[in-house]
C-alpha cells in the first residue's frame, strides 16, 4: 500500500530534500517481485515462521543454530503426513528419503524426532536409528545428543542398543524415546518373542524406524 502524504512527510522531516524527490521518482516507476521478495514473504508469512521456530529451528552444542534447508522442511513434512496416514488395515506404508553426502542426513533425523515428538497426533512415538557401520552409529548419536534430543551422556548411552538382547528389552520393555542399533543385532534380537510382541501389541507406542546405509563408490 503506497504511502499517504502524512506519512511522507514524517519520514522526510529531518532529511534534505533531494531524498525525498528520488524516493517520489523511485516509488512511481512500476515495482518488480524480486526473488528475495518471494522468499521473504513465502518464510514470514505467521504460520511458516511459528512452524520454523518450532520445529526446524535447533540450537546445536557444537555448531551453534541450524535452521533447516527447505528441502528438508518439505521432506519431514512429507513424512509426518505419510506416518499419520494408515491403510484400510490399519497398517501404515514405509518410504524412503534420498539424501546425498553433504545434505544435512543426520540433522534431517534430528528435526524428524522432534517434529514428531512435538506432534500432537504423534507424540508417543519411538524413534529406533539404524545404521549399518559402527562409526555412522555414533556419529548419530552424537548428533542426536548435541542437538538436544538426548538430554545427557547418561541418556546417550541408554539409547545404544550394545546386543541383541538388549535391543529387544529395548523395543519390548524399555522406555527410551529414540534408539540406535546395528542392523545385524535384529536377528539376535528375534530370538526374543516375547519381547518383540509386546511391542508389537502395545497400543501406547508407535515404532518408526529410520535407515541410514553408508554410501559407498562402485568401482567402475
Amino acid at each position: 500500500m503506497p504511502l499517504s502524504g502524512t506519512q511522507k512527510d514524517v519520514l522526510f522531516a529531518d532529511r534534505k530534500p533531494p531524498a525525498r524527490i528520488w524516493f517520489e521518482d523511485w516509488a512511481s516507476r512500476p515495482l518488480h517481485v524480486s526473488d528475495q521478495d518471494r522468499l521473504l514473504i513465502g518464510l514470514l508469512s505467521p504460520q511458516r515462521l511459528l512452524d520454523m521456530t518450532r520445529y526446524f529451528t535447533l540450537v546445536d552444542r557444537k555448531v551453534g543454530k541450524i535452521v533447516a534447508r527447505y528441502q528438508q522442511v518439505f521432506g519431514i513434512k512429507r513424512l509426518l503426513e505419510r506416518i499419520k496416514s494408515r491403510r484400510s488395515d490399519g497398517g501404515r506404508e514405509g518410504g524412503v528419503v534420498w539424501h546425498t553426502t553433504g545434505s544435512g542426513k543426520s540433522f534431517t533425523m534430528v528435526f524428524l524426532s522432534r517434529a514428531l515428538i512435538l506432534d500432537d497426533d504423534l507424540k508417543q512415538c519411538r524413534i529406533i536409528v539404524v545404521t549399518d557401520r559402527k562409526d555412522l552409529e555414533r556419529q548419530l548419536s552424537t548428533t542426536f545428543s548435541t542437538g538436544g534430543e538426548l538430554a545427557d551422556k547418561k541418556d546417550k548411552e541408554e539409547a545404544l542398543a550394545t546386543s541383541g538382547r538388549r535391543l529387544a528389552q529395548q523395543i519390548g520393555h524399555g522406555q527410551e524415546r529414540i534408539i540406535f542399533s546395528l542392523i545385524n543385532k535384529f536377528h539376535t534380537a528375534t530370538g526374543y518373542p516375547n519381547a518383540i510382541m509386546t511391542a508389537r501389541t502395545s497400543s501406547c507406542w508407535w515404532m518408526k524406524a529410520i535407515a541410514v546405509r553408508a554410501v559407498r563408490t562402485m568401482p567402475a
